[in-house]
């Protein structure tokens, strides 16, 4: 069975691999679609980080306001509940079924910058371990 330390360590460490897909696919000539997902998917799963270091089996959902009120709980400091992270929700489900959502570029900056808001409230020793080769 999985520690707290190992799964606060493994959320991000799978976050960080969706990160870098995202960041593949923003810098390239599109089409953005496909990159939206695991933007979406990054955060995501540094939200659940959060959720497993305070002791909480996180939801499976990839709605990110209700993950956002959960972390919120234990961690007041954290402001999540940006427009530019809320948005992100649409990438998880109504934009891999929808015809008609096609986002523009998009910037995977949103899901770095939550990334550090995120690994700054875990202790050092439960950091994920630097992406593979």
């Amino acid at each position: 069975m999985k520690t707290v330390a190992d799964l606060v360590k493994g959320w991000p460490a799978k976050g960080d691999s969706d990160l870098a897909e995202a960041k593949r696919c923003v810098g390239s000539m599109g089409p953005y679609d496909t990159g939206c997902f695991p933007c979406q998917q990054a955060v995501e799963k540094y939200f659940k980080a959060v959720l497993c270091f305070h002791g909480q089996t996180p939801t499976p959902t990839h709605d990110l306001r209700r993950l956002i009120v959960a972390i919120e709980q234990n961690e007041p400091s954290l402001k999540l509940a940006r427009p530019e992270v809320l948005v992100l929700t649409d990438y998880a489900v109504r934009l891999r079924y929808d015809s008609d959502f096609w986002p523009t570029q998009i910037e995977a900056a949103e899901a770095q910058t939550v990334r550090l808001e995120v690994v700054a409230v875990i202790p050092q020793n439960m950091h994920p371990a630097p992406p593979g080769p």
